[in-house]
């Protein structure tokens, strides 16, 4: 192989990982802010929990969902940081080549409700594509 192409793949090979990099960085910020906000965000009864898709496997389905009380944060800058980060989680999964193990197994949306001011998931959260 000459010179030139393996320098050229070494520099896209890193080209990508500092894409990566730079996305996870954005990423832990993005989380960060969102765990306070949840944490921040005491449910007063059952009907005040709700759940949000929470980052993109391989399979291109959920990763988990976050459980909150959406009356008690901004429900909206909520919504745009996991857009973003779930948009990211996606991004890095196609950098990096990730691919999907069992694509027959995904997440469903758990049942929640409000334990000790606490929104909190209950029951089974996987299903399986027949």
């Amino acid at each position: 192989m000459c010179p030139l192409v393996v320098s050229i793949l070494i520099i896209s090979s890193c080209d990508s990982d500092l894409k990566i990099n730079v996305r996870e960085m954005i990423q832990r910020d993005i989380a960060e802010e969102v765990m306070v906000m949840i944490a921040n965000s005491p449910c007063g009864g059952d009907g005040d929990c709700a759940s949000i898709a929470w980052g993109i496997n391989p399979c291109g389905t959920v990763n988990d969902f976050l459980v909150y009380a959406p009356s008690q944060l901004d429900q909206q800058r909520l919504e745009e940081l996991v857009a973003e980060y779930n948009l990211l989680d996606q991004e890095i999964n196609e950098l990096s080549g990730a691919m999907g193990i069992d694509c027959s197994v995904f997440l469903i949306e758990p049942k929640i409700e409000c334990q000790d001011n606490v929104c909190t998931s209950l029951g089974e959260r996987y299903a399986i594509i027949n």
